[in-house]
């Protein structure tokens, strides 16, 4: 029941993480707004941001902040949404390829490696 009860929280409609976890977050192209928000939380840290240009070159790009979203002490429940990438000042997204999963990004989350890092 224990196993049940970790995978219905970390499951697609809850989008917490309770140990730590590295994610890959596809999309298709980046929006069209300055931000993107990840899928899980609490937040760690985001690894790599790559994209498809549009010559079809896997390439990193650099020019995003992360925004944690997570204080250690704070409970499932007072989690606010998800971190988030945020475009530098004065950056655009580039093209990208117009294809599936165009863009990756790599990131981590959770509460900590050891089922006693998970707040009650």
């Amino acid at each position: 029941m224990i196993a049940a009860a970790r995978e219905q929280v970390e499951g697609y409609e809850c989008r917490i993480q309770l140990l730590d976890a590295t994610y890959d977050g596809y999309l298709d192209r980046f929006p069209c707004s300055n931000v993107i928000e990840l899928a899980k939380t609490p937040l760690l840290d985001v690894e790599s941001v790559f994209y498809i240009d549009t010559d079809g070159v896997e390439t990193e790009f650099t020019a995003w902040t992360q925004k944690l979203n997570w204080t250690p002490g704070v409970t499932p429940s007072e989690l606010p949404a998800p971190g988030y990438i945020l475009l530098d000042y004065n950056e655009s997204w580039p093209d990208t390829r117009c294809q599936p999963d165009a863009v990756r990004i790599r990131f981590r989350c959770g509460f900590g490696d050891e089922a006693a890092d998970v707040p009650r």
